[in-house]
């Protein structure tokens, strides 16, 4: 990798530590609440003026499952957004998240939930004599502009929460890299992305990290 001059070789450094990590992880929830908003703008858009109705309905209804899973994946684990101090910083927020993190348990991620039912019955006339049998299917198949509309702006406000967090963590490890010598900076691995093998995807960051083998960069002497 060279510089904006193209003459200087530039080797990224894999950095390890709190902030490091801290910073690695709001980079993530970031493009993932970037990649939802996106999916909810194209959602309304399709709302709005569909081509065909059914078409428009089975595009919108993907992209609404998958900005919550996007969203909720976010938030209350290991160097993710939490949730209370997001919602604290929002009137009327905590009762709507909890209604999108139910959609996404109930709806989205499982099928245990109301909003996906099946019933058996029996159709039977005034005398009780069976004209048929059947089973009749509920499901939920997503929401109407107005709600969607909502959603989006919610995103939004985690995305602005999340880019706060983001810049402050920015700032703490340009700090902490200035102070390092030029010894320590050597001394840090290469950094080592490279395309993930079938049997690699269930892997976590760190379990993927420790197994990797060294990026064929070349070594700075």
């Amino acid at each position: 990798m060279t510089d904006k001059s193209g003459t200087t070789e530039l080797f990224p450094r894999r950095v390890e530590g709190k902030t490091a990590t801290a910073l690695e992880e709001i980079e993530v929830i970031v493009s993932e609440l970037i990649y939802a908003l996106n999916n909810m703008k194209c959602a309304i858009k399709f709302l709005s003026s569909p081509d065909n109705e059914d078409e428009a309905n089975i595009v919108t209804n993907a992209l609404y499952r998958d900005s919550i899973v996007r969203f909720i994946s976010c938030f209350n684990g290991k160097n993710k957004l939490s949730s209370e101090e997001f919602c604290a910083s929002l009137d009327d927020a905590s009762e709507y998240f909890q209604y999108i993190l139910d959609l996404r348990n109930s709806w989205v991620a499982h099928a245990h939930g109301a909003s996906q039912q099946a019933e058996a019955v029996v159709y039977i006339d005034d005398s009780g004599n069976i004209i048929g049998t059947g089973c009749i299917l509920f499901k939920l198949c997503g929401k109407d502009k107005d709600e969607m509309a909502q959603f989006h702006a919610f995103i939004s406000f985690a995305l602005k929460y999340a880019a706060n967090i983001k810049t402050e963590l920015e700032q703490k490890f340009d700090a902490e890299i200035k102070n390092k010598t030029r010894e320590q900076l050597l001394s840090m691995k290469n950094s080592s992305f490279r395309a993930l093998e079938p049997e690699e995807v269930a892997l976590s960051r760190n379990q993927y990290r420790n197994k990797t083998p060294p990026h064929q960069w070349q070594t700075r002497k």
